[in-house]
């Protein structure tokens, strides 16, 4: 608990010159740590401190109830500042839910003594704790065997009921639920896996449209019952259909050339609208192509020589393909790379690409120098200085010309050193 005294410490340095609030002084800090059965600390129970009057701590304004709890950390540790004419009693509970576990998902303690918080029944049988002089006074590691609260009974799920179309509206019934909460019910709506909304009334999305949706309510009081979900059936929403032709695919059908699925609009919705519907996916000769989900989709080298085809999930269209997709054609060219330069050690050669006469015109080349047949590492630029390792042999050069939707082309030249 070394990093907890310290932070206490720091804590009631704080508080001890703060100027007294009607009685309270708060010159002194309580601290603890909160441990399962097992030894394990709890993360994420709320440590409370009330006064024998039975009512939360109430000084100024700026140290109101709200300041006066302390949520254990990761280790289960726990401070908050206390006053040493005060009388206290502590409890602890379950208001947010740790790493892994829903809120209130344990009944409330009462402080104990030195090693528990116990089953006590409230505030009247729990133990007191006096601070004699101002200081830290440590609770020290305390077992807390939580007692699980119970969740609700469902006898019946909720329902969904509505129009299942584009700008449809949907409404949640709750379903029969045992006892019936309290405080409410509260419901979360889903298309697929994403959270869609909240609410008990929900307006069907463009994205909603041949999608599954679902209701989930839920509900938990404090004290009473834990955190409880029930689940509706899943609706799927009607899929649009699209007027002739459906959709038209746009762009050459060659790789690296993007491509472009339109869908024609029904009456009375917008483009934009009728895109959002869509839930795109293409394929190769008839499989899925993982990510191409969009309504462009440009063909990668592994397409050539396929049929590529397009199928918008919320719509209801013909298939539409596209003809065989043509590989990337090479560059062509009438000069073939040449070197310049005196060769012999301590000259610098240069390669000229001829790039003139490549059709179309390569946007960037690349260089490399080769020895004898060799990878030279390092030599990448135009130009190429040569050393005494190149004495007698054979020096060659590759220019590769690169282009958006061609392959790379490659054109070399060889000089003999003397």
């Amino acid at each position: 608990m070394a990093g907890l005294l310290t932070a206490a410490l720091a804590l009631l340095a704080l508080v001890a010159g703060a100027a007294p609030a009607q009685a309270l002084a708060y010159d002194s800090v309580i601290i603890g740590k909160v441990v399962g059965p097992d030894g394990k600390p709890i993360q994420g129970l709320q440590v409370t401190p009330y006064t024998n009057a039975d009512q939360p701590l109430s000084g100024a304004a700026e140290d109101s109830w709200q300041t006066q709890y302390s949520a254990t950390g990761e280790d289960g540790t726990f401070s908050f500042k206390a006053d040493s004419s005060t009388v206290y009693k502590v409890r602890v509970w379950d208001p947010y839910g740790g790493t892994g576990r829903n809120p209130l998902t344990f009944a409330d303690k009462w402080y104990g003594g030195k090693s528990t918080f116990d089953m006590a029944a409230g505030y009247t049988s729990a133990k007191k704790i006096t601070i004699s002089t101002p200081g830290i006074v440590n609770l020290g590691t305390s077992t807390v065997v939580l007692g699980t609260l119970p969740k609700y009974g469902i006898k019946a799920p909720p329902v969904i009921s509505g129009e299942l179309k584009y700008g449809g509206v949907l409404f949640a019934t709750p379903g029969t639920w045992s006892p019936q909460p309290a405080a409410g019910i509260a419901f979360t709506w889903y298309r697929g896996t994403d959270r869609v909304g909240t609410g008990q009334v929900y307006k069907v999305k463009a994205e909603d449209v041949g999608q599954s949706i679902r209701v989930v309510a839920s509900a938990y009081q404090w004290g009473v019952a834990a955190y409880t979900e029930s689940k509706s059936a899943a609706v799927t929403v009607a899929r649009v259909k699209l007027p002739s032709p459906g959709v038209t695919i746009r762009g050459k059908a060659q790789v690296s050339n993007q491509l472009t699925a339109v869908l024609a609009v029904p009456v009375g919705l917008d483009q934009g609208t009728v895109d959002a519907m869509a839930s795109p996916q293409w394929y190769r000769n008839g499989a899925p192509i993982r990510g191409a989900t969009s309504l462009t989709y440009q063909p990668a080298p592994a397409d050539a020589g396929t049929v590529l085809s397009f199928k918008a999930g919320g719509l209801i269209h013909p298939e539409v393909k596209t003809a065989k997709i043509a590989p990337r054609p090479f560059f062509s060219y009438l000069t073939y790379a040449t070197i310049k330069g005196t060769p012999k050690p301590g000259s610098t050669l240069t390669v000229y690409t001829g790039a003139e006469s490549w059709q179309p015109r390569p946007s960037a080349f690349t260089y490399q120098w080769y020895r004898s047949g060799v990878r030279i590492p390092g030599a990448t630029a135009k130009s190429y200085k040569l050393t005494a390792s190149d004495a007698g042999r054979t020096i060659m050069a590759k220019a590769t010309g690169t282009r958006t939707g061609f392959l790379t082309t490659t054109s070399a030249s060889v000089r003999a050193l003397r």
